[in-house]
């Protein structure tokens, strides 16, 4: 039961890691190498409208939601027959040498302005 509570509803944490999944399945699409960059989640926003129940086959929607000097946001959007939830995660540029916050290269910041309109990024299906 991984992605589902006791009920067989979709957990509230999965539509999270599912939104994780769709951005790290972008950037390996991409063939993208962070070079020793890390990008921790700062923070988190989650809004479920509607439930869903396993097995369920969900279509995750990227969109780059907002671009700073060494962060980014990124939008997520859920959908079976409708609109299930949308996620916002806030990521930083993280140099682990330096241990500090960096402003984000020239070129990730090209790569996450190629994901500014919306588009699918794969299906993942709710499991149990």
């Amino acid at each position: 039961m991984a992605d589902t509570d006791a009920t067989q509803n979709l957990y509230f944490t999965a539509p999270l890691r599912f939104s994780t999944e769709a951005f790290e399945r972008f950037l390996h699409e991409e063939d993208f190498d962070l070079k020793g960059l890390q990008l921790p989640i700062v923070h988190t926003e989650s809004d479920l409208f509607s439930p869903t129940k396993r097995g369920e086959e969900l279509t995750i929607y990227l969109t780059l939601y907002k671009l700073g000097t060494s962060s980014f946001t990124l939008q997520t959007e859920l959908f079976s027959d409708r609109l299930i939830g949308r996620n916002r995660i806030v990521h930083v540029a993280f140099d682990s040498v330096r241990k500090c916050s960096v402003e984000i290269p020239a070129e990730l910041r090209a790569l996450l302005l190629t994901i500014k309109g919306e588009e699918v990024v794969g299906n993942l299906k709710a499991r149990e």
